[in-house]
């Protein structure tokens, strides 16, 4: 249920983002990334293999994954600029509007804003260039082993402790390529110490209860944090052990859910166009809401 689980984290990015819900798709971020080590994790030791013929394929694969739908998405962005004016784009999101410059227009092309640089066409773009890093790092052969893979995992956790003992802000433990070497290098550790959680989740019973408690122990820790005021601290760090867990379950054979497969792939090919195309789609609804005067 992967698939599944990963389309309902697009959908809490865009609550987040449409209707307001504050860090919820942080949250949601944080286990994207988990997910996506796991599964590059899997792909390049099982399917690709460390030579360089398996590497070149892994990334080229990685690219027809990201880049052409990307491209689509900021396409549709320059149509809507175009047609309505970066006034109302801007008034929407204020990173929506044209590249001013050639630097700008290759940081689009090729997704490339370390540091949320503007204009970004597909605004939520600056966690694909967190992604394309780690996709590289696995590529190179940064979760080869189990051994390198705790050695990076270790690494990372000393750099969110680091953060919290220095007083580091938002931005330090969320936006970097630092800060998601925690989840992604958890996602890796996940694949390596499979055969072990399969033993230790074993306890927890085979039901599909089990599974929609940890999907909607997300949303209430942040619920939780949110009131408490921790959610950008204590409770961010839950929601990244609540998303380690769900994955480590989800993917231990805990649930009879063979004949799910197709369906569940189905499913979480929607999580990549939600989260590319719902500012563009979230514009086109509420413009249609402001020319029908329904607002």
């Amino acid at each position: 249920m992967l698939g599944v689980y990963r389309t309902f984290l697009a959908l809490m990015v865009v609550i987040q983002h449409l209707a307001g819900a504050h860090v919820l798709g942080a949250y949601a971020v944080f286990g994207f990334y988990c997910i996506s080590g796991y599964l590059m994790t899997t792909v390049i030791n099982e399917s690709y293999g460390h030579s360089v013929k398996g590497v070149v394929r892994y990334l080229l694969n990685r690219f027809l994954r990201i880049y052409p739908l990307y491209w689509l998405s900021a396409l549709l962005s320059i149509i809507l600029i175009l047609m309505f004016g970066v006034s109302a784009t801007r008034a929407f999101h204020p990173d929506i509007y044209l590249p001013q410059n050639t630097l700008d227009a290759l940081r689009n092309l090729f997704i490339f804003f370390p540091l949320l640089e503007s204009p970004r066409l597909t605004p939520p773009a600056w966690a694909l260039t967190v992604e394309l890093f780690f996709y590289l790092l696995i590529g190179f052969g940064i979760s080869k082993s189990k051994t390198i893979t705790m050695i990076w995992f270790v690494l990372s956790v000393c750099y969110h402790f680091f953060a919290a003992l220095n007083n580091y802000g938002w931005d330090d433990i969320y936006f970097t390529v630092w800060a998601a070497s925690l989840p992604f290098s958890t996602g890796a550790m996940i694949y390596h110490f499979r055969v072990s959680l399969v033993r230790t989740l074993a306890v927890f019973p085979k039901s599909h209860y089990v599974v929609l408690l940890l999907f909607i122990a997300l949303p209430i820790n942040w619920w939780l944090a949110s009131l408490g005021g921790y959610v950008r601290d204590i409770g961010f760090y839950i929601n990244y052990l609540i998303c380690a867990l769900t994955i480590a379950y989800l993917i231990s054979g805990s649930l009879p859910l063979t004949q799910f497969q197709r369906m569940d792939k189905r499913i979480g090919d929607l999580s990549y166009p939600i989260y590319l195309f719902h500012y563009q789609i979230g514009f086109l609804v509420m413009s249609a809401i402001g020319y029908f005067g329904l607002a």
